[in-house]
């Protein structure tokens, strides 16, 4: 499986934002199970504040996840 992109709201700074996660799969697990709801760490390019994006991942993507770039 190839890289992909989940939509985050953030809000870094007090001020409500979006950010755009590219997340690529490691080179773990494929397709061995219904995929469950992930959680990663992601740094907010505006404010350099930690957060949790938490999101649903594509059908046969494997983990873990690797944050690639947060525009």
């Amino acid at each position: 499986m190839e890289q992909f992109t989940i939509q985050v709201n953030c809000s870094g700074g007090g001020a409500a934002h979006m950010h755009s996660i590219v997340v690529e799969p490691g080179s773990g697990s494929y397709g061995v199970s219904t995929p469950s709801r992930v959680r990663l760490q992601y740094t907010c390019p505006k404010t350099g504040e930690d957060f949790i994006a938490n999101f649903q991942p594509p059908a046969g993507a494997g983990r873990p996840f690797i944050v690639v770039r947060v525009e």
